[in-house]
This record gives C-alpha cells, structure tokens and sequence, in this order.
C-alpha cells in the first residue's frame, strides 16, 4: 500500500486516478478509528490490496 496517498493516485500501486471516471474504492476504519477511503485503478489493484 502507498502510505500517505490521496483519492488522486492508486492505493495499490500509486498510478494516477482520473476523477471523471468511476473506479474502485474501499472504506476502513484506521488503528485511530479515523474514516478512511481508498481509491484504485483498476479491479486487480483493488484485489492485490486486499
């Protein structure tokens, strides 16, 4: 996992993620209990991640 990423570049891998377009995502909840979203760019990636 990229640590540190945003909703404008992989979790998995870190490529860039184009807004317009629908991609994967998954919600967490942190070790701190913070909310956190993950964005993907593509279906393996997410799978890898997981």
């Amino acid at each position: 996992m990229i640590p540190d990423s945003s909703a404008d570049a992989c979790a998995n891998c870190g490529a860039e993620i184009d807004g317009s377009e629908w991609h994967p995502v998954r919600a967490t909840h942190g070790e701190d209990g913070e909310f956190r979203l993950y964005a993907f760019c593509s279906e393996e990636c997410l799978e890898e991640w997981e």
